[in-house]
């Protein structure tokens, strides 16, 4: 009979933790929405006109290291909503004031003509929610917000300047986001429906076809929702798998947070929360593990905002952005999250001796 070793380990995480004092840095204009240029390592603003002469109705270029304007370029009135395509080669532009939309090579500033949006009834509509189709720059999903009316929510889609998909037909679509090049996940907040939508893209017809649907599974007016991996995430905390739409747990975010998932299973989220005897918020910066449903770490930054947060985005290494639903931007930076470390722990060790009968 042999000798026989059995050794069970149990591998336990370390816990990762923010792991240095961030460091805020307030950006010099208001905007009404902010994307991050991983190519060229820049944040872009649409800014209104209430702004004034020097930015208003621009589209301004933010070095996301220091918050200083590098530049601007005009975009025409009352810039809304915007987005960067597949490969960066484009930015889309909501016109607001004009109810149609354009985009502008990030490269030299040149603008296409402007589109106009139609939707409900050929109700003359602005963008609310842009998605670019996946590995098709030339190609984005529009959701429509008819002025004049309370109906919103009607889907579109672009190729170029040739509307594919006639902003009428499809609805339930106030927040969208592609999950892959075939795949759309819309989310309805501006009724009690609530209702989440899988759509499916087929680019030689040019068609999006709804393929699943459910009602309540996120549920809350304004959530924004966003793609990581495999999931949907609500910016109320809800977490749903965007190919079985079920869900996979929730995370305890302050109401109206913006989240962001940015390094691995990690997810970070920031709030704006009164103070009492003040006018302003504070902000509170938390991660949480997506692995395990909970937060693993909170920091308070000292700065007054207004306004909750309307978007928290990925600003490069160490660096996170916002901006406020009174168009405060922000950036916060100098914080590091280590990568989990395991620890080894020993369960139990036996020895199995051989046995001989003696003769």
């Amino acid at each position: 009979m042999k000798n026989f070793i059995l050794s069970l380990v149990a591998i336990s995480p370390l816990h990762a933790a923010i792991s240095s004092s961030p460091s805020h840095i307030p950006v010099s204009v208001n905007g009404r929405d902010l994307v991050y240029d991983s190519s060229r390592n820049l944040l872009y603003a649409s800014v209104p006109s209430s702004s004034g002469i020097q930015y208003g109705n621009s589209i301004v270029r933010i070095d996301p290291s220091n918050g200083n304007i590098v530049g601007s370029n005009f975009a025409g009135s009352e810039p809304g909503k915007i987005s960067l395509n597949s490969d960066n080669s484009r930015l889309y532009v909501g016109i607001d004031g004009a109810r149609g939309f354009r985009w502008m090579n990030p490269a030299n500033g040149n603008l296409s003509p402007i589109n106009a949006l139609n939707g409900f009834n050929s109700s003359p509509s602005i963008a609310q929610s842009f998605s670019a189709v996946p590995g098709r720059p030339n190609e984005i999903a529009i959701s429509l917000d008819a002025t004049g009316s309370s109906a919103s929510g009607y889907l579109t889609l672009y190729r170029d300047s040739t509307r594919l998909i006639d902003g009428a037909t499809l609805f339930d679509a106030d927040q969208i986001a592609f999950a892959s090049p075939t795949t759309l996940i819309s989310y309805e907040d501006s009724s009690t429906g609530f209702t989440l939508i899988n759509w499916t893209y087929d680019p030689a017809l040019g068609a999006l076809t709804n393929t699943q649907s459910i009602r309540g599974l996120i549920s809350g007016f304004s959530t924004n929702i966003e793609i990581s991996g495999p999931n949907i995430l609500g910016s109320n905390g809800t977490v749903v798998d965007f190919e079985s739409f079920v869900a996979q747990g929730s995370l305890s975010v302050s109401n109206r947070s913006g989240i962001e998932q940015i390094l691995g299973n990690y997810l970070f989220s920031l709030s704006a929360s009164s103070v009492f005897g003040d006018s302003s918020d504070e902000l509170t910066l938390s991660v949480f593990d997506l692995d395990r449903f909970l937060q693993i770490d909170s920091v308070t930054l000292d700065v007054d905002i207004t306004g909750h947060i309307e978007e928290l985005i990925y600003a490069g290494d160490d660096r996170l952005a916002y901006i406020t639903s009174t168009g405060e931007i922000g950036i916060i930076s100098g914080f590091a999250i280590p990568e989990p470390t395991t620890s080894l722990l020993l369960l139990s060790f036996v020895t199995l001796l051989p046995y001989r009968r003696r003769a």
